[in-house]
């Protein structure tokens, strides 16, 4: 890790992974590098969902709300702090 902390520092760039594996190694493997990525983030995904809902359970609120909050509001919330950029700034 201490190496790729200094190709970026080198080389900021976003995408870093894939694209130093796709310019260092091959374009085949970035390309399996990035769905490994996908499937990793999918697959959180997935859980913090269930650890989302494990915590409205603490509450006892109605069904109802437990629904909404679990199956819509907490996926809404996870997608956009996912969405948001990260600006990678050259000095």
């Amino acid at each position: 890790m201490e190496g790729l902390s200094e190709m970026i520092e080198l080389w900021p760039i976003s995408n870093a992974m894939m694209e130093f594996v796709k310019a260092f190694v091959d374009e085949d493997l970035a390309t399996v590098v990035g769905i490994a990525y996908w499937y990793s983030y999918a697959s959180l995904f997935a859980t913090l969902i269930i650890a989302a809902s494990e915590f409205a359970g603490y509450w006892d609120l109605a069904e109802a709300w437990q629904n909404f909050l679990i199956f819509v509001l907490c996926p809404v919330i996870l997608l956009a702090l996912n969405c948001a950029g990260v600006k990678v700034s050259t000095l």
